[in-house]
Protein backbone atom coordinates (compact mmCIF):
# COMPACT_ATOMS: atom_id res chain seq x y z
CA UNK A 1 0.00 0.00 0.00
CA UNK A 2 1.29 3.28 -0.96
CA UNK A 3 2.24 5.56 1.88
CA UNK A 4 -0.36 8.34 0.58
CA UNK A 5 -2.98 5.63 0.25
CA UNK A 6 -2.57 4.38 3.97
CA UNK A 7 -2.48 7.95 5.45
CA UNK A 8 -6.03 8.69 3.87
CA UNK A 9 -7.10 5.46 5.83
CA UNK A 10 -9.37 5.79 9.30
CA UNK A 11 -7.32 6.36 12.10
CA UNK A 12 -8.57 3.04 13.99
CA UNK A 13 -7.63 1.10 10.43
CA UNK A 14 -4.16 2.85 10.56
CA UNK A 15 -3.82 1.97 14.36
CA UNK A 16 -4.91 -1.75 13.54
CA UNK A 17 -2.67 -1.73 11.06
CA UNK A 18 0.75 -0.19 12.90
CA UNK A 19 0.06 -2.92 15.91
CA UNK A 20 0.32 -5.83 13.38
CA UNK A 21 3.11 -4.23 11.63
CA UNK A 22 5.13 -3.66 15.26
CA UNK A 23 5.83 -7.23 15.67
CA UNK A 24 6.89 -7.90 12.26
CA UNK A 25 9.60 -5.30 12.02
CA UNK A 26 11.06 -6.70 15.61
CA UNK A 27 11.17 -10.06 13.87
CA UNK A 28 12.92 -8.95 10.28
CA UNK A 29 15.34 -7.14 13.05
CA UNK A 30 16.52 -10.07 14.57
CA UNK A 31 16.77 -11.36 11.21
CA UNK A 32 18.79 -8.67 9.69
CA UNK A 33 21.37 -9.69 12.75
CA UNK A 34 21.46 -12.81 12.07
CA UNK A 35 22.15 -12.74 8.14
CA UNK A 36 24.92 -10.49 8.96
CA UNK A 37 26.56 -13.25 11.66
CA UNK A 38 25.74 -15.58 8.56
CA UNK A 39 27.74 -14.05 5.97
CA UNK A 40 30.34 -13.80 8.18
CA UNK A 41 30.68 -17.36 8.97
CA UNK A 42 30.53 -17.84 4.94
CA UNK A 43 33.21 -16.26 4.29
CA UNK A 44 34.97 -17.70 6.69
CA UNK A 45 34.38 -21.07 5.80
CA UNK A 46 34.61 -20.16 2.20
CA UNK A 47 38.18 -18.67 2.79
CA UNK A 48 38.94 -21.91 4.77
CA UNK A 49 37.76 -24.32 1.58
CA UNK A 50 40.19 -21.97 -0.86
CA UNK A 51 43.04 -22.11 1.54
CA UNK A 52 42.54 -25.79 1.76
CA UNK A 53 41.99 -26.19 -2.73
CA UNK A 54 45.04 -23.99 -2.52
CA UNK A 55 47.31 -26.36 -0.69
CA UNK A 56 46.11 -28.92 -2.44
CA UNK A 57 46.78 -27.11 -6.24
CA UNK A 58 50.32 -25.54 -4.99
CA UNK A 59 51.46 -27.51 -2.19
CA UNK A 60 53.17 -30.62 -4.32
CA UNK A 61 54.77 -27.77 -7.05
CA UNK A 62 56.30 -26.36 -3.74
CA UNK A 63 57.47 -29.01 -2.38
CA UNK A 64 59.37 -30.28 -4.98
CA UNK A 65 61.00 -26.70 -6.09
CA UNK A 66 62.00 -26.90 -2.09
CA UNK A 67 63.53 -30.07 -2.58
CA UNK A 68 65.55 -29.57 -5.49
CA UNK A 69 67.06 -26.13 -3.81
CA UNK A 70 67.66 -27.54 -0.15
CA UNK A 71 71.57 -26.46 0.08
CA UNK A 72 70.10 -22.96 -0.57
CA UNK A 73 68.68 -21.76 2.75
CA UNK A 74 67.69 -18.51 1.27
CA UNK A 75 65.88 -20.02 -1.61
CA UNK A 76 63.94 -22.24 0.66
CA UNK A 77 62.45 -19.17 2.99
CA UNK A 78 61.53 -17.29 -0.58
CA UNK A 79 59.63 -20.45 -1.34
CA UNK A 80 58.13 -21.00 1.94
CA UNK A 81 56.98 -17.36 1.81
CA UNK A 82 55.37 -17.54 -1.28
CA UNK A 83 53.33 -20.78 -0.97
CA UNK A 84 52.18 -18.76 2.20
CA UNK A 85 51.50 -15.56 0.33
CA UNK A 86 49.39 -17.90 -2.39
CA UNK A 87 47.23 -19.39 0.41
CA UNK A 88 46.41 -16.55 2.36
CA UNK A 89 45.41 -15.00 -0.79
CA UNK A 90 43.83 -17.48 -3.29
CA UNK A 91 40.70 -15.42 -3.99
CA UNK A 92 42.74 -13.28 -6.47
CA UNK A 93 43.84 -16.57 -8.37
CA UNK A 94 40.59 -17.51 -9.00
CA UNK A 95 38.82 -16.77 -12.64
CA UNK A 96 35.08 -14.77 -12.42
CA UNK A 97 32.09 -17.36 -11.03
CA UNK A 98 34.48 -19.46 -8.77
CA UNK A 99 33.82 -17.24 -5.88
CA UNK A 100 35.25 -13.64 -5.25
CA UNK A 101 35.31 -12.61 -8.70
CA UNK A 102 35.41 -8.93 -7.42
CA UNK A 103 39.42 -9.12 -6.73
CA UNK A 104 39.85 -10.69 -10.21
CA UNK A 105 37.99 -7.90 -12.01
CA UNK A 106 39.63 -5.17 -10.04
CA UNK A 107 42.92 -6.97 -10.51
CA UNK A 108 42.37 -7.23 -14.81
CA UNK A 109 41.21 -3.85 -14.66
CA UNK A 110 44.88 -2.62 -13.62
CA UNK A 111 46.33 -4.19 -15.97
CA UNK A 112 48.33 -7.00 -14.02
CA UNK A 113 48.13 -10.21 -13.41
CA UNK A 114 47.77 -12.11 -10.21
CA UNK A 115 51.36 -13.70 -10.93
CA UNK A 116 52.91 -9.90 -10.93
CA UNK A 117 53.24 -9.55 -7.22
CA UNK A 118 55.47 -12.99 -7.44
CA UNK A 119 57.99 -11.57 -9.87
CA UNK A 120 61.62 -10.37 -9.45
CA UNK A 121 62.46 -7.01 -10.49
CA UNK A 122 66.05 -7.66 -11.99
CA UNK A 123 68.02 -4.84 -13.63
CA UNK A 124 65.31 -2.28 -13.69
CA UNK A 125 67.63 0.91 -12.83
CA UNK A 126 68.77 3.60 -14.83
CA UNK A 127 72.62 3.58 -16.00
CA UNK A 128 72.75 -0.31 -14.77
CA UNK A 129 74.12 -0.87 -18.26
CA UNK A 130 77.04 1.38 -18.08
CA UNK A 131 77.13 -0.37 -14.60
CA UNK A 132 78.01 -3.68 -15.58
CA UNK A 133 80.40 -2.60 -18.24
CA UNK A 134 82.26 -1.08 -15.76
CA UNK A 135 82.29 -3.94 -13.22
CA UNK A 136 83.66 -6.07 -16.40
CA UNK A 137 86.56 -3.30 -17.67
CA UNK A 138 87.56 -2.54 -13.97
CA UNK A 139 86.80 -5.90 -12.10
CA UNK A 140 85.28 -4.10 -9.00
CA UNK A 141 81.79 -3.16 -7.80
CA UNK A 142 81.61 -0.19 -6.58
CA UNK A 143 78.45 1.34 -4.50
CA UNK A 144 77.60 4.78 -5.92
CA UNK A 145 74.37 6.90 -6.08
CA UNK A 146 72.93 7.67 -9.72
CA UNK A 147 73.67 11.10 -8.91
CA UNK A 148 77.91 10.68 -8.68
CA UNK A 149 77.60 8.30 -11.60
CA UNK A 150 76.47 10.96 -13.56
CA UNK A 151 78.54 13.99 -12.28
CA UNK A 152 75.13 15.57 -10.55
CA UNK A 153 76.89 15.60 -7.10
CA UNK A 154 79.34 17.70 -5.97
CA UNK A 155 80.24 17.03 -2.56
CA UNK A 156 82.10 13.54 -2.01
CA UNK A 157 81.44 11.71 1.44
CA UNK A 158 82.88 8.57 3.06
CA UNK A 159 82.86 6.10 0.21
CA UNK A 160 82.78 2.13 0.10
CA UNK A 161 85.61 0.33 -0.47
CA UNK A 162 85.06 -1.31 -3.95
CA UNK A 163 84.28 -5.08 -3.85
CA UNK A 164 86.40 -7.90 -5.92
CA UNK A 165 84.83 -8.88 -9.03
CA UNK A 166 85.95 -12.12 -11.27
CA UNK A 167 82.45 -13.48 -13.00
CA UNK A 168 81.90 -14.72 -16.07
CA UNK A 169 78.77 -12.36 -17.77
CA UNK A 170 76.67 -14.58 -20.09
CA UNK A 171 74.09 -12.68 -22.13
CA UNK A 172 70.82 -14.46 -24.05
CA UNK A 173 68.64 -12.51 -26.82
CA UNK A 174 67.94 -12.12 -29.72
CA UNK A 175 70.17 -11.91 -32.95
CA UNK A 176 68.40 -8.39 -33.97
CA UNK A 177 69.11 -7.20 -30.34
CA UNK A 178 73.22 -8.46 -30.80
CA UNK A 179 73.06 -6.50 -33.61
CA UNK A 180 71.75 -3.40 -32.25
CA UNK A 181 74.25 -3.59 -29.67
CA UNK A 182 77.34 -4.11 -31.71
CA UNK A 183 76.48 -1.41 -33.87
CA UNK A 184 75.69 0.98 -31.22
CA UNK A 185 77.78 0.46 -28.68
CA UNK A 186 81.40 0.54 -28.85
CA UNK A 187 82.45 -1.24 -25.81
CA UNK A 188 79.98 -3.99 -26.53
CA UNK A 189 82.42 -5.80 -29.10
CA UNK A 190 85.68 -5.67 -26.21
CA UNK A 191 83.75 -7.30 -23.48
CA UNK A 192 81.69 -9.44 -25.35
CA UNK A 193 84.08 -11.54 -28.15
CA UNK A 194 82.12 -14.38 -28.83
CA UNK A 195 79.04 -14.49 -30.19
CA UNK A 196 77.60 -18.63 -30.45
CA UNK A 197 74.20 -19.46 -31.92
CA UNK A 198 71.65 -21.57 -30.93
CA UNK A 199 69.94 -22.94 -34.22
CA UNK A 200 66.55 -24.42 -33.62
CA UNK A 201 67.33 -27.60 -35.22
CA UNK A 202 70.17 -30.20 -34.98
CA UNK A 203 71.17 -33.65 -36.51
CA UNK A 204 69.17 -36.44 -36.86
CA UNK A 205 71.50 -39.00 -36.36
CA UNK A 206 71.61 -42.56 -34.55
CA UNK A 207 73.51 -40.97 -31.91
CA UNK A 208 71.01 -37.67 -32.13
CA UNK A 209 68.14 -40.14 -31.98
CA UNK A 210 68.93 -42.56 -28.97
CA UNK A 211 69.89 -39.09 -26.95
CA UNK A 212 66.18 -37.49 -28.48
CA UNK A 213 64.38 -40.53 -26.94
CA UNK A 214 66.40 -40.06 -23.50
CA UNK A 215 65.35 -37.24 -23.28
CA UNK A 216 61.98 -37.53 -24.50
CA UNK A 217 61.31 -40.25 -21.70
CA UNK A 218 62.88 -38.46 -18.85
CA UNK A 219 60.68 -35.11 -19.89
CA UNK A 220 57.74 -37.65 -19.31
CA UNK A 221 58.73 -38.85 -16.30
CA UNK A 222 59.53 -35.33 -14.57
CA UNK A 223 56.29 -34.20 -15.93
CA UNK A 224 54.53 -37.29 -14.34
CA UNK A 225 53.05 -38.91 -17.57
CA UNK A 226 52.68 -42.10 -18.15
CA UNK A 227 55.97 -44.30 -20.07
CA UNK A 228 56.04 -43.88 -23.45
CA UNK A 229 56.35 -47.31 -26.05
CA UNK A 230 59.35 -47.36 -28.17
CA UNK A 231 57.20 -46.97 -31.32
CA UNK A 232 55.51 -43.66 -29.67
CA UNK A 233 58.94 -42.29 -29.21
CA UNK A 234 59.39 -42.67 -32.52
CA UNK A 235 56.48 -41.05 -33.72
CA UNK A 236 57.12 -38.00 -31.88
CA UNK A 237 60.34 -38.04 -33.14
CA UNK A 238 59.06 -38.15 -36.87
CA UNK A 239 57.29 -35.22 -35.81
CA UNK A 240 59.86 -33.48 -34.54
CA UNK A 241 61.90 -33.60 -38.05
CA UNK A 242 58.05 -32.62 -39.66
CA UNK A 243 58.30 -29.43 -37.63
CA UNK A 244 62.00 -28.81 -38.42
CA UNK A 245 60.66 -29.17 -42.25
CA UNK A 246 63.67 -31.76 -43.02
CA UNK A 247 63.79 -35.15 -42.65
CA UNK A 248 67.33 -35.06 -41.56
CA UNK A 249 67.14 -32.72 -38.60
CA UNK A 250 65.72 -32.93 -34.78
CA UNK A 251 63.53 -30.25 -34.19
CA UNK A 252 64.51 -27.89 -30.58
CA UNK A 253 61.33 -26.64 -30.21
CA UNK A 254 61.05 -28.58 -27.03
CA UNK A 255 58.00 -26.70 -25.83
CA UNK A 256 55.83 -28.23 -28.28
CA UNK A 257 57.24 -31.41 -28.40
CA UNK A 258 56.56 -31.33 -24.58
CA UNK A 259 52.96 -30.24 -25.64
CA UNK A 260 52.52 -33.34 -28.12
CA UNK A 261 53.66 -35.92 -25.01
CA UNK A 262 50.78 -34.02 -22.79
CA UNK A 263 48.44 -34.43 -25.31
CA UNK A 264 49.30 -38.03 -25.84
CA UNK A 265 49.34 -38.60 -22.41
CA UNK A 266 45.80 -37.34 -22.41
CA UNK A 267 44.66 -39.72 -24.70
CA UNK A 268 46.61 -42.35 -23.02
CA UNK A 269 44.36 -41.73 -20.34
CA UNK A 270 41.27 -41.83 -22.20
CA UNK A 271 42.05 -45.43 -23.08
CA UNK A 272 42.63 -46.25 -19.33
CA UNK A 273 45.97 -47.63 -20.17
CA UNK A 274 49.26 -47.86 -18.45
CA UNK A 275 51.66 -47.22 -21.32
CA UNK A 276 51.17 -44.57 -23.84
CA UNK A 277 51.60 -45.87 -27.99
CA UNK A 278 51.39 -45.14 -31.05
CA UNK A 279 48.00 -44.68 -31.77
CA UNK A 280 48.15 -41.89 -28.56
CA UNK A 281 49.92 -39.39 -30.63
CA UNK A 282 48.47 -39.98 -33.83
CA UNK A 283 45.29 -39.48 -31.96
CA UNK A 284 46.60 -35.89 -30.42
CA UNK A 285 48.08 -35.16 -33.62
CA UNK A 286 45.12 -35.70 -35.39
CA UNK A 287 42.62 -33.46 -32.71
CA UNK A 288 45.23 -30.65 -32.66
CA UNK A 289 44.63 -30.85 -37.01
CA UNK A 290 40.80 -30.55 -35.66
CA UNK A 291 41.16 -28.19 -33.16
CA UNK A 292 43.37 -25.55 -35.24
CA UNK A 293 41.37 -26.51 -38.84
CA UNK A 294 37.88 -24.53 -38.94
CA UNK A 295 39.45 -22.30 -42.06
CA UNK A 296 41.21 -25.39 -43.50
CA UNK A 297 38.03 -27.00 -43.05
CA UNK A 298 35.68 -24.40 -44.90
CA UNK A 299 38.25 -23.93 -47.26
CA UNK A 300 38.22 -27.76 -48.26
CA UNK A 301 34.11 -27.93 -47.83
CA UNK A 302 34.28 -25.21 -50.67
CA UNK A 303 36.30 -27.60 -52.89
CA UNK A 304 34.83 -29.77 -52.43
CA UNK A 305 31.14 -28.05 -53.32
CA UNK A 306 33.11 -26.18 -56.53
CA UNK A 307 31.96 -22.77 -54.92
CA UNK A 308 35.90 -22.43 -55.33
CA UNK A 309 37.60 -23.66 -59.04
CA UNK A 310 39.71 -26.73 -58.09
CA UNK A 311 40.04 -28.78 -61.13
CA UNK A 312 41.16 -32.51 -60.44
CA UNK A 313 40.05 -34.66 -63.50
CA UNK A 314 40.33 -33.92 -67.03
CA UNK A 315 42.73 -31.56 -69.23
CA UNK A 316 42.99 -27.73 -69.79
CA UNK A 317 45.25 -25.69 -71.92
CA UNK A 318 46.60 -22.74 -69.94
CA UNK A 319 45.81 -23.96 -66.52
CA UNK A 320 47.45 -25.34 -63.67
CA UNK A 321 46.84 -26.27 -60.26
CA UNK A 322 49.51 -24.54 -57.87
CA UNK A 323 49.82 -24.62 -54.36
CA UNK A 324 50.06 -22.11 -51.83
CA UNK A 325 50.26 -22.10 -47.81
CA UNK A 326 48.19 -20.38 -45.14
CA UNK A 327 49.85 -19.64 -41.96
CA UNK A 328 48.10 -19.32 -38.70
CA UNK A 329 50.70 -18.93 -35.80
CA UNK A 330 52.57 -22.41 -35.38
CA UNK A 331 49.83 -23.90 -37.46
CA UNK A 332 49.72 -23.88 -41.19
CA UNK A 333 47.93 -25.55 -43.78
CA UNK A 334 48.31 -25.57 -48.05
CA UNK A 335 45.55 -24.14 -50.08
CA UNK A 336 45.17 -25.13 -53.86
CA UNK A 337 44.98 -22.43 -56.41
CA UNK A 338 44.00 -22.02 -59.99
CA UNK A 339 46.37 -20.89 -62.45
CA UNK A 340 45.43 -19.47 -65.79
CA UNK A 341 47.66 -17.58 -68.36
CA UNK A 342 46.72 -16.00 -71.85
CA UNK A 343 49.21 -15.13 -74.15
CA UNK A 344 48.97 -12.60 -77.67
CA UNK A 345 50.92 -10.34 -79.76
CA UNK A 346 53.23 -8.01 -77.67
CA UNK A 347 56.80 -6.72 -76.86
CA UNK A 348 57.55 -9.83 -74.74
CA UNK A 349 56.94 -9.02 -71.27
CA UNK A 350 54.47 -10.80 -68.59
CA UNK A 351 51.90 -8.76 -66.97
CA UNK A 352 51.46 -10.68 -63.14
CA UNK A 353 47.69 -9.04 -62.22
CA UNK A 354 48.16 -10.06 -58.53
CA UNK A 355 50.94 -7.36 -58.85
CA UNK A 356 48.97 -4.81 -60.61
CA UNK A 357 45.48 -5.27 -58.49
CA UNK A 358 48.16 -4.73 -55.62
CA UNK A 359 47.47 -8.24 -54.50
CA UNK A 360 51.05 -9.50 -55.21
CA UNK A 361 53.99 -9.52 -53.05
CA UNK A 362 57.21 -8.38 -53.77
CA UNK A 363 58.93 -12.11 -54.13
CA UNK A 364 56.02 -13.12 -56.04
CA UNK A 365 56.87 -10.30 -58.62
CA UNK A 366 60.04 -11.57 -58.92
CA UNK A 367 59.46 -14.88 -59.86
CA UNK A 368 57.17 -13.12 -62.84
CA UNK A 369 59.98 -11.62 -63.85
CA UNK A 370 62.17 -14.30 -63.84
CA UNK A 371 59.64 -16.35 -66.30
CA UNK A 372 59.99 -13.46 -68.35
CA UNK A 373 63.65 -13.95 -68.78
CA UNK A 374 63.23 -17.37 -69.25
CA UNK A 375 61.03 -17.34 -72.18
CA UNK A 376 63.18 -15.01 -73.76
CA UNK A 377 66.36 -16.66 -73.12
CA UNK A 378 64.62 -19.75 -74.47
CA UNK A 379 62.97 -18.88 -77.48
CA UNK A 380 64.17 -15.33 -78.76
CA UNK A 381 67.96 -15.55 -78.36
CA UNK A 382 68.13 -14.07 -81.98
CA UNK A 383 64.83 -12.29 -82.48
CA UNK A 384 62.64 -9.84 -80.24
CA UNK A 385 59.94 -11.58 -78.31
CA UNK A 386 56.57 -11.04 -80.14
CA UNK A 387 54.83 -12.44 -77.08
CA UNK A 388 52.54 -10.72 -74.21
CA UNK A 389 51.08 -12.84 -71.36
CA UNK A 390 49.36 -12.55 -67.77
CA UNK A 391 49.27 -14.09 -65.06
CA UNK A 392 46.25 -14.64 -62.29
CA UNK A 393 45.67 -16.71 -59.43
CA UNK A 394 41.70 -17.57 -59.69
CA UNK A 395 39.16 -16.30 -56.83
CA UNK A 396 42.36 -15.00 -54.52
CA UNK A 397 41.10 -11.88 -52.78
CA UNK A 398 44.09 -11.88 -50.45
CA UNK A 399 47.75 -10.86 -50.89
CA UNK A 400 49.83 -13.36 -52.89
CA UNK A 401 53.51 -13.85 -52.21
CA UNK A 402 56.52 -15.83 -52.51
CA UNK A 403 57.59 -17.62 -55.88
CA UNK A 404 56.62 -21.27 -54.94
CA UNK A 405 54.33 -21.17 -57.53
CA UNK A 406 56.73 -20.00 -60.51
CA UNK A 407 57.07 -23.37 -61.56
CA UNK A 408 52.97 -23.41 -62.01
CA UNK A 409 52.65 -20.26 -63.78
CA UNK A 410 55.71 -21.15 -66.33
CA UNK A 411 53.58 -24.71 -67.05
CA UNK A 412 50.38 -22.23 -67.51
CA UNK A 413 52.49 -20.12 -69.77
CA UNK A 414 53.86 -22.65 -72.13
CA UNK A 415 50.89 -24.39 -72.32
CA UNK A 416 48.84 -21.29 -73.56
CA UNK A 417 51.98 -20.90 -76.18
CA UNK A 418 51.73 -24.24 -77.28
CA UNK A 419 48.19 -24.97 -77.31
CA UNK A 420 48.73 -28.46 -75.42
CA UNK A 421 46.48 -29.35 -72.48
CA UNK A 422 48.03 -29.72 -68.87
CA UNK A 423 46.04 -32.60 -66.98
CA UNK A 424 44.37 -31.29 -64.06
CA UNK A 425 44.89 -34.49 -61.70
CA UNK A 426 48.14 -33.23 -60.65
CA UNK A 427 49.47 -29.68 -58.86
CA UNK A 428 52.80 -28.26 -58.64
CA UNK A 429 55.06 -26.45 -56.48
CA UNK A 430 58.50 -24.95 -56.70
CA UNK A 431 60.34 -22.37 -58.06
CA UNK A 432 62.01 -21.82 -60.91
CA UNK A 433 65.40 -20.16 -62.09
CA UNK A 434 66.28 -18.43 -65.82
CA UNK A 435 67.80 -21.77 -66.99
CA UNK A 436 64.69 -23.51 -65.67
CA UNK A 437 65.86 -25.47 -62.86
CA UNK A 438 63.13 -26.21 -60.29
CA UNK A 439 64.09 -24.94 -56.57
CA UNK A 440 63.25 -25.83 -53.03
CA UNK A 441 60.00 -24.09 -51.32
CA UNK A 442 58.53 -23.90 -48.30
CA UNK A 443 56.07 -26.31 -46.29
CA UNK A 444 55.94 -28.91 -48.66
CA UNK A 445 54.40 -31.45 -46.57
CA UNK A 446 51.62 -29.13 -45.85
CA UNK A 447 51.24 -28.42 -49.85
CA UNK A 448 50.76 -31.94 -51.00
CA UNK A 449 48.44 -32.99 -47.81
CA UNK A 450 46.14 -30.65 -48.97
CA UNK A 451 45.93 -31.18 -52.39
CA UNK A 452 45.43 -34.84 -51.19
CA UNK A 453 42.48 -34.50 -48.69
CA UNK A 454 40.69 -32.58 -52.05
CA UNK A 455 41.94 -35.62 -54.15
CA UNK A 456 40.91 -38.24 -51.85
CA UNK A 457 37.14 -36.75 -51.15
CA UNK A 458 37.17 -36.64 -55.04
CA UNK A 459 38.34 -40.57 -55.21
CA UNK A 460 35.87 -41.55 -52.82
CA UNK A 461 32.78 -39.47 -54.54
CA UNK A 462 33.44 -41.04 -57.54
CA UNK A 463 34.13 -44.67 -56.17
CA UNK A 464 30.96 -44.44 -54.37
CA UNK A 465 29.06 -43.41 -58.23
CA UNK A 466 31.17 -46.44 -59.80
CA UNK A 467 33.25 -44.23 -61.91
CA UNK A 468 37.08 -44.15 -61.35
CA UNK A 469 39.24 -41.32 -60.61
CA UNK A 470 42.35 -40.42 -62.31
CA UNK A 471 45.68 -40.93 -60.86
CA UNK A 472 46.41 -37.60 -58.63
CA UNK A 473 49.81 -36.75 -57.66
CA UNK A 474 52.13 -32.84 -56.64
CA UNK A 475 54.95 -32.31 -58.66
CA UNK A 476 57.39 -31.34 -56.19
CA UNK A 477 61.44 -30.02 -56.31
CA UNK A 478 63.82 -32.96 -56.12
CA UNK A 479 65.68 -30.84 -53.55
CA UNK A 480 62.47 -31.17 -51.23
CA UNK A 481 62.94 -35.17 -51.19
CA UNK A 482 64.72 -34.41 -47.65
CA UNK A 483 61.73 -32.28 -46.50
CA UNK A 484 59.03 -35.06 -46.53
CA UNK A 485 57.55 -35.98 -43.31
CA UNK A 486 54.03 -37.16 -44.79
CA UNK A 487 50.92 -38.30 -42.81
CA UNK A 488 50.34 -41.96 -43.01
CA UNK A 489 47.22 -41.99 -44.45
CA UNK A 490 49.54 -39.83 -47.92
CA UNK A 491 51.88 -42.63 -47.69
CA UNK A 492 49.34 -45.58 -47.90
CA UNK A 493 47.76 -44.11 -50.77
CA UNK A 494 51.30 -43.79 -52.84
CA UNK A 495 52.06 -47.38 -52.17
CA UNK A 496 48.29 -48.08 -53.18
CA UNK A 497 49.08 -46.30 -56.47
CA UNK A 498 46.63 -43.77 -56.72
CA UNK A 499 48.52 -40.78 -55.82
CA UNK A 500 51.98 -39.36 -56.59
CA UNK A 501 54.71 -37.70 -55.39
CA UNK A 502 56.97 -36.82 -58.08
CA UNK A 503 60.48 -35.16 -57.82
CA UNK A 504 61.48 -33.10 -60.83
CA UNK A 505 64.84 -30.96 -61.27
CA UNK A 506 64.00 -28.91 -64.35
CA UNK A 507 60.57 -27.26 -65.67
CA UNK A 508 61.04 -29.64 -68.22
CA UNK A 509 60.26 -32.80 -66.62
CA UNK A 510 57.00 -30.88 -64.52
CA UNK A 511 55.97 -30.20 -68.14
CA UNK A 512 56.27 -33.60 -69.70
CA UNK A 513 53.95 -34.98 -66.63
CA UNK A 514 51.52 -32.41 -67.14
CA UNK A 515 51.03 -33.01 -71.03
CA UNK A 516 51.24 -36.79 -70.99
CA UNK A 517 49.16 -39.44 -69.49
CA UNK A 518 49.83 -42.12 -67.43
CA UNK A 519 51.81 -42.62 -64.10
CA UNK A 520 55.34 -44.32 -65.73
CA UNK A 521 58.08 -41.02 -66.13
CA UNK A 522 57.52 -39.48 -69.52
CA UNK A 523 60.52 -39.08 -71.98
CA UNK A 524 61.25 -35.19 -71.18
CA UNK A 525 63.43 -34.60 -74.40
CA UNK A 526 60.46 -35.72 -76.87
CA UNK A 527 57.66 -33.94 -74.56
CA UNK A 528 60.03 -30.49 -74.84
CA UNK A 529 60.78 -30.95 -78.40
CA UNK A 530 57.19 -31.59 -79.49
CA UNK A 531 56.31 -28.20 -77.30
CA UNK A 532 59.29 -25.93 -78.60
CA UNK A 533 58.65 -26.82 -82.13
CA UNK A 534 54.90 -25.64 -81.14
CA UNK A 535 56.00 -22.98 -79.16
CA UNK A 536 58.11 -21.35 -81.73
CA UNK A 537 56.18 -21.48 -84.76
CA UNK A 538 53.37 -19.19 -82.62
CA UNK A 539 56.30 -17.34 -81.74
CA UNK A 540 57.22 -16.88 -85.53
CA UNK A 541 53.18 -16.29 -86.53
CA UNK A 542 53.44 -13.69 -83.49
CA UNK A 543 56.17 -11.99 -84.68
CA UNK A 544 55.11 -12.13 -88.51
CA UNK A 545 52.10 -10.26 -87.40
CA UNK A 546 53.73 -8.10 -85.82
CA UNK A 547 55.74 -6.93 -88.48
CA UNK A 548 52.99 -6.13 -90.28
CA UNK A 549 50.71 -4.42 -87.99
CA UNK A 550 53.74 -1.90 -87.01
CA UNK A 551 54.74 -1.19 -91.38
CA UNK A 552 51.04 -0.54 -91.49
CA UNK A 553 50.54 3.51 -91.22
CA UNK A 554 48.61 5.18 -88.07
CA UNK A 555 45.70 6.26 -90.90
CA UNK A 556 45.67 2.87 -91.83
CA UNK A 557 45.37 1.38 -88.46
CA UNK A 558 42.63 3.84 -87.54
CA UNK A 559 40.55 2.61 -90.64
CA UNK A 560 40.93 -0.86 -89.95
CA UNK A 561 39.75 -0.60 -86.86
CA UNK A 562 36.59 1.75 -87.33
Amino acid sequence: MPPEEFEQLPPADRERIGRAIEPLQQRLERLMRQVVGWRRERRAALRQLNREATIIAVGNLVDDLIRQYLPLPEVVGHLVALQRDVIENAELFQQPGEGSGNDWAAIQSDGATPTRRYQLNVLMQPFAWDALKRALITRELRIESVGQQIGLTSTVTLEPQPIPFDAKVVLFGERSLYMLLRSFDPDFSELFKIAPEFGRVTERTAESVSHYAQWLALAAKQAGLRPFGTIALARVIDWSSRIAEDATKLSLELRRVRDLLVAADQWAGRRGAECVQSADVLTSLAARRVRTGDIRQRVHQQIFERTLLIDTEGSRVAQANGLAVIALGEHSFGLPARIIATTRIGDGSVVDIQRESQLGGSVHTKGVMILSSYLAARYSAREPLSLSGSLVFEQTYAEVDGDSASLAELCALLSSLSGLTLRQSFAITGSVNQHGEVQAIGAVNEKIERFFDVCEARRTAANAEGSVAALHGVLIPASNIRHLALRDEVIAAVQAGHFAVVAVQRADEAIAWLISEGSEPPDATACSARMDERIRRRLREFARLRQRFAGVSATERVRRQR
